[in-house]
């Protein structure tokens, strides 16, 4: 029995492992595409809950179209035009499907966090304020800059909201995962 204990806590692990291996790749995705002018908006794909990136009037996620890719072909071509052509028509045809289930959890998590929202908003707001204000950065920087910041007050607050603890730890890997990207992009500035 204790082989098959360890058996299964290596293949634990190796799960464990190549998630968070996913999630560094998807970060650094999003990092290049802020450095490339991709504007990150404050909307999040249905699929793979990462945010959606706009560059040249074209709304992607970076993650789902990189995955979309590399099924169609072995060899993934990496700029970023390519994968933000590719993501607008992968996401062109999903939308009727995936609409509805967005706006049903827009509903019902901006009602609780409407009540918080104020106090919050206005400490993170002028907490980034003076990082920004410490790295010299271009209009462009200070948008992406400011929606990773609403990104990571948003996640947040939802995950201190609700009282699932699954969803609470979705929510918490997220604003990770904007912090991080927020940090980059700061890091990159200098």
């Amino acid at each position: 029995m204790s082989e098959f204990d360890e058996d299964a806590e290596r293949e634990k692990l190796r799960k464990q492992f190549e998630q968070d291996k996913r999630k560094r790749e998807s970060t650094e995705r999003m990092s290049e595409l802020l450095l490339q002018g991709a504007t990150m908006t404050d909307t999040h794909c249905d699929t793979c809950s990462d945010p959606l990136f706009r560059y040249e009037g074209q709304e992607f996620c970076p993650t789902c179209q990189v995955r979309t890719d590399e099924q169609r072909s072995g060899d993934t071509p990496r700029s970023a035009t390519d994968t933000q052509q590719a993501t607008a028509d992968a996401e062109s045809s999903e939308p009727p499907e995936t609409t509805a289930s967005t706006q049903i959890e827009i509903e019902d998590e901006t009602a609780p966090s409407e009540d918080h929202t104020e106090p919050t908003t206005d400490t993170t707001t002028t907490d980034t304020s003076a990082t920004a204000a410490d790295v010299p950065s271009d209009p462009d920087l200070s948008t992406a800059r400011q929606s990773l910041v609403t990104t990571i007050t948003r996640f947040a607050k939802h995950a201190e909201t609700t009282e699932d603890p699954d969803r609470a730890r979705k929510f918490l890997a997220a604003t990770e995962d904007a912090a991080t990207a927020l940090d980059a992009l700061n890091q990159a500035s200098k």
